[in-house]
């Protein structure tokens, strides 16, 4: 209003913004025990079965990838088999020269970011955090939570997207956990937010 001044202004954003953040600070530090998630969980079972998402723990995982993608299309738009046959063939030869080098997982990140034509990873050695199931598409899903995964394993996954040299870094937080945690943090914010504001 014509009251306001840049001064005025200025203190006002500074305090909300220092406010907002304490805020954030203190939702974030908040523990939650495994009693809490569990009950949690339990009380919401029926929306969280619902999205597929079981009691049972599922961790999330971290992978490292290397994407070649076929280079040549039919009239219909899809890659030739000759395309594909050629980006199979280019997949193995990495992973075996990987296989022959160091074969460590600074090896395979090197590597990644010198061949990989993942934009959304290749600045960071292909790596992908915190996956859950159901984030990726089927084929790179279905590897990445085989039973039998363990870390460092390595292989190779077509995808629509093209063929995939998969290196598997290893696991991370449980995913259902982090689901009930988010959600946990939320309703106590929201409690916190509502009890200031009032009716």
């Amino acid at each position: 209003g014509p009251a306001a001044t840049l001064t005025s202004y200025h203190a006002f954003v500074e305090r909300q913004i220092t406010a907002s953040a304490y805020l954030q600070v203190l939702v974030d530090e908040k523990p939650y025990t495994e009693d809490d998630i569990s009950k949690y969980y339990d009380d919401n079972a029926d929306s969280y079965a619902g999205n597929g998402i079981e009691k049972s723990d599922v961790k999330m995982v971290n992978v490292r990838h290397i994407l070649i993608q076929p280079e040549g299309k039919n009239d219909d738009g899809t890659y030739t088999d000759e395309a594909w046959a050629e980006a199979e063939k280019k997949a193995n030869d990495l992973l075996t020269e990987w296989q022959n080098g160091e074969h460590t997982e600074d090896s395979f990140a090197f590597m990644a970011a010198e061949n990989s034509q993942d934009p959304g990873s290749v600045e960071n050695g292909g790596l992908y955090e915190d996956i859950y199931p159901g984030k990726m598409v089927d084929e790179f899903d279905a590897w990445c939570f085989d039973p039998a995964r363990q870390p460092g394993d390595t292989g190779i996954v077509e995808t629509s997207y093209g063929v995939h040299v998969m290196y598997f870094d290893g696991f991370g937080n449980s995913y259902r956990d982090t689901l009930v945690e988010n959600a946990l943090r939320t309703a106590d914010y929201n409690a916190w937010h509502d009890g200031v504001v009032g009716d």
